[in-house]
């Protein structure tokens, strides 16, 4: 069944230069003939057609009436033989991100964050893409999904057709396009982003997808001998069981919990992820021929035997070593990891039960990551009081903008340059500290001790590789070099110069996880794959579906080369 609406007045193609918006004022575009080496490389990237070129002089020309200011011409030229002045032509976003949150003592279980509601909003947004001809919002996303295609199919009218093309590249849309970073990535990478605007809600849009279209089984294209043994069931395990099924392969996942998702169920509340989203993609999967046994942590000696009998085994086991600061008093009984907090009132929180378990502790959570948000929403929810502390300063903290801000907007207390050195029997000692380099860690400052209520501490810094499978596994995250220099058609795009996220380049990001997603390609040992988190340590769901992407096609191509 196709899924389809009527579509505003817009171009079908999405090669096509979209409408140039009436809004604005007006532009003054300068060449600098004396700059200007005729290269083209601004003319091949205009996504309106405004810059044409001068066969006789050799130089670009500007027609001013269709530029709409984004920037594309600027950011690649490389002479710097091009300046544009004035407000750029673009819509407002129509993204709401406080719109109709929930309130936690009201519905704490339901999805906080609202997608689009209403299709007049949808194909307002939509219309703001550029569908430029090299698109940087590609570059940004780890896992490469077509977006001008996608949003172009979504101005068309055909929903199911903009799903398929998001799934030529990922299984997991509706997951994904809940708890990605956008920011740090495709929206990071938009080039209204780059120019300083209001990027395209990109993840609005993927999202109002995958919940208003068919979802599409694996398609399984022909019968094959190859046997599989993938060991994780969160994000990067799901993504390769969906490859090597749609190759025809017989697929066995081995998950230790008893219910399959791994992190995607214990590690992010429902109130950001809901359970049958990720329900969903497994039901896809089992449907498909998937097999998956749950409650089997798989030992060494599992992965020996595996490495005998099978054509491929993929690791995506994740990261599973708590961090564990350097803090006196950890082995107290009130002191749990984020991990088992989580797990335990998340599943109370769904399930409505045991709701005031915790009601009137004072939590105190050492970090202030997006775990660390987790765990203190979950908490006001039970009527707790929490409090995170992160040693860094807020501006160099790896927390989203929009979770820290939520959290907040809940009541959870987000202190930033202060840290614990001391937890007792439900007291802890903090201090402040400081930091004016994100290079340097930050440095206590003495006399500026204080004591605090704390009955429960939640640690909360993140995790490291485990040492679970020995030498058939990394001990130490992959690391991409600093010496791997981005190859010509990345600077060439544009997207080195653009803005900054972390104190650090949306471009510069970008191409360390491309690195690292390329690192799954080659196996660990003979016909065993490393993927996600159990590869680089924690990153994002959609690096690590990217990773378990890649792996299981390098083993398909390696196996089919063997025939």
């Amino acid at each position: 069944m196709t899924t389809t609406f009527n579509p505003t007045k817009i171009s079908k193609n999405h090669s096509e230069a979209p409408e140039v918006p009436t809004l604005g004022s007006e532009l003054l575009i300068e060449v600098l003939t004396d700059r200007c080496a005729g290269c083209q490389e601004c003319l091949i990237r205009c996504p309106t057609g405004a810059i044409g070129l001068d066969t006789d002089n050799w130089i670009v020309t500007v027609d001013s009436a269709l530029c709409v200011g984004c920037g594309q011409c600027e950011r690649t030229c490389p002479f710097s033989a091009i300046t544009i002045d004035g407000t750029p032509k673009v819509a407002p976003s129509e993204r709401h991100y406080l719109q109709n949150r929930a309130i936690p003592a009201i519905a704490p279980w339901e999805e906080t964050r609202s997608g689009f509601s209403n299709l007049e909003a949808v194909l307002a947004e939509a219309s703001r893409c550029l569908s430029c001809p090299d698109p940087t919002c590609v570059r940004g996303c780890p896992a490469h999904n077509d977006i001008p295609a996608m949003i172009a199919s979504i101005r068309e009218g055909n929903l199911d057709q903009a799903r398929s093309i998001f799934e030529a590249t990922t299984h997991l849309g509706s997951i994904c396009s809940r708890v990605c970073n956008q920011a740090v990535q495709c929206e990071g990478a938009c080039s209204w982003k780059l120019a300083g605007n209001e990027p395209v809600a990109i993840g609005l849009l993927e999202r109002f997808v995958f919940d208003n279209s068919e979802i599409h089984a694996p398609h399984i294209e022909a019968s094959s001998s190859m046997k599989v043994a993938v060991v994780g069931s969160g994000p990067a395990g799901m993504s390769a069981a969906w490859e090597f099924v749609e190759a025809g392969a017989e697929v066995t996942v081995y998950e230790a919990d008893p219910i399959p998702g791994g992190l995607l169920n214990h590690g992010i509340p429902e109130f950001t992820l809901p359970s049958e989203k990720v329900s969903e993609v497994w039901k896809s999967l089992s449907d498909a021929g998937v097999k998956v046994e749950l409650n089997h942590r798989v030992s060494q000696d599992d992965l020996q035997d595996f490495t005998e009998k099978l054509d491929a085994i993929v690791l995506a086991n994740g990261a599973s070593s708590p961090i564990r600061p350097s803090v006196q008093g950890l082995d107290r009984p009130n002191v749990i990891d984020a991990m088992a907090f989580l797990a335990a009132y998340g599943e109370k929180l769904g399930a409505h039960n045991d709701t005031n378990a915790i009601e009137g502790k004072k939590i105190l959570v050492i970090g202030a990551g997006n775990t660390a948000m987790d765990v203190g929403r979950i908490a006001i929810r039970f009527g707790a009081i929490p409090t995170c502390v992160e040693w860094v300063t807020e501006s160099f903290a790896r927390v989203r903008s929009d979770e820290l801000e939520e959290a907040r907007h809940e009541g959870v207390s987000v202190r930033f340059n202060t840290t614990a050195t001391l937890i007792t029997d439900g007291k802890a000692t903090l201090v402040t500290t400081q930091q004016s380099d994100p290079k340097v860690l930050p440095k206590l400052i003495p006399g500026t001790e204080e004591i605090v209520d704390a009955d429960i501490v939640v640690l909360a810094l993140g995790y490291r590789l485990g040492s679970e499978f020995g030498q058939l596994a990394p001990q130490a995250p992959f690391r991409a070099s600093e010496s791997t220099k981005p190859d010509d058609n990345w600077i060439t795009s544009g997207i080195f110069s653009g803005n900054h996220n972390y104190n650090r380049s949306i471009a510069d990001l970008s191409w360390k996880r491309e690195v690292a997603v390329a690192a799954a390609r080659s196996p660990y040992a003979a016909n065993v794959f490393v993927v996600g988190d159990a590869l680089v340590g924690p990153s994002s769901v959609v690096e690590a579906m990217a990773s378990g992407r890649e792996a299981a096609r390098a083993s398909i191509r390696a196996h089919a080369s063997k025939k």
